[in-house]
């Protein structure tokens, strides 16, 4: 296990944190494993219990997929094409009150 050197002590969670920028390209995952990470994200801090934010998936070979990459950076469509999906994250800034979200 691969863990993070830091100037203060982290969560192992996050010490442990590695992101390969890398992915294997005939991996797929199944319904019920993004249903999983969704759910996940659900119940994820929710400011103020308002969730102001909505996911898409785009899966791999999706013409979504294929959008979604092409809206990215070069830098970041070298690693991304081989996801075996895309999310997109959109977030409400502003309150109906017009207030902004902190």
């Amino acid at each position: 296990m691969k863990t993070a050197t830091t100037s203060q002590p982290l969560h192992q969670l996050l010490a442990q944190r590695w992101s390969p920028r890398g992915f294997d390209p005939e991996h797929r995952l199944t319904d019920r494993q993004v249903a999983a990470l969704l759910e996940a994200a659900r119940w994820a801090p929710s400011a103020s219990n308002t969730q102001p934010w909505r996911f898409a998936v785009a899966p791999r070979g999706s013409a979504e997929h294929d959008a979604v990459l092409a809206a990215l950076s070069a830098g970041n469509q070298g690693w991304a094409h081989a996801a075996s999906a895309l999310l997109v994250v959109a977030a409400q800034t502003t309150a109906g009150d017009g207030t902004d979200r902190p």
